[in-house]
């Protein structure tokens, strides 16, 4: 690999459109995410008649 100096790095890239940048660096970031589904992580509660354990949608639709 190449050694570059800074002002022969930042010629370079200016010619790659920030386009292709901004969606290069989303990727990366969304790689480094821990939680992949995105969102707040579920939390779960007992159903107060059969006690197990459901998050707040699926507590809203259950039927027991």
């Amino acid at each position: 690999m190449t050694d570059y100096t800074k002002e022969e790095l930042a010629a370079f890239l200016e010619t790659i459109p920030y386009k292709a940048l901004a969606k290069e660096l989303a990727r990366r970031n969304s790689e480094r995410r821990k939680v992949k589904s995105g969102g707040r992580p579920k939390v779960l509660r007992p159903c107060p008649k059969c006690h197990k354990q459901l998050g707040a949608r699926e507590l809203a639709r259950h039927k027991c």
